[in-house]
């Protein structure tokens, strides 16, 4: 199992694997708190429509298959991807997958209007949506939530169960990068 290093802002500049079960287990939930809210969860975004910009487009409209190169960007909800290239498949007028390729390939969605934007970049993102929704990040991949930051070369996240899964780079490591929330001042 990869350990994970921490930044804490007021502990000393040196990082320090964590060794012990019980704390990498709690560093697996990590990712959960700086995710949370679900990526692609927010319902008002999925019965948008789906708005495509880019300097050219091929179409199979048999296949539901179309592919958008330069400088590319999605638009649904307060869901935005932006690529060099995407691959757009469409079943029964439904986005069912989206593979955005970009150096790098950017998302940002606002998962709730109180709530931090959720953003990510990386060499590819895939963005599956089925049963079980999958936002896949490879190659540099990097997943932001306000300031909160976690990194890798993989990251899988599922939006309807709140799951990550994430491996290093390289190096063989991934990241996670929490700062404390302000608390809330006694009555």
């Amino acid at each position: 199992m990869t350990t994970v290093p921490c930044h804490r802002p007021h502990s000393s500049a040196r990082r320090q694997p964590v060794a012990t079960p019980y704390r990498r287990g709690l560093l697996l939930l990590l990712p959960l708190l700086l995710l949370a809210p679900p990526l692609l969860a927010r319902s008002s975004d999925r019965g948008e429509p789906i708005r495509i910009e880019a300097g050219r487009v091929e179409i199979d409209e048999p296949r539901g298959v179309s592919i958008y190169r330069q400088d590319v960007v999605l638009q649904q909800g307060s869901l935005q991807l932006n690529a060099d290239q995407l691959t757009i498949e469409l079943a029964q007028g439904q986005l069912q997958r989206a593979t955005a390729i970009g150096t790098p390939a950017r998302f940002q969605q606002q998962p709730a209007p109180a709530a931090p934007a959720v953003a990510g970049h990386a060499t590819s993102i895939l963005l599956q949506r089925s049963d079980n929704d999958l936002i896949l990040l490879e190659g540099d991949a990097v997943v932001t939530r306000g300031r909160d930051r976690f990194s890798g070369g993989r990251i899988r996240y599922y939006p309807d169960t709140n799951r990550v899964a994430a491996e290093g780079d390289g190096s063989g490591r991934v990241e996670a990068i929490i700062y404390p929330t302000a608390a809330a001042p006694q009555p």
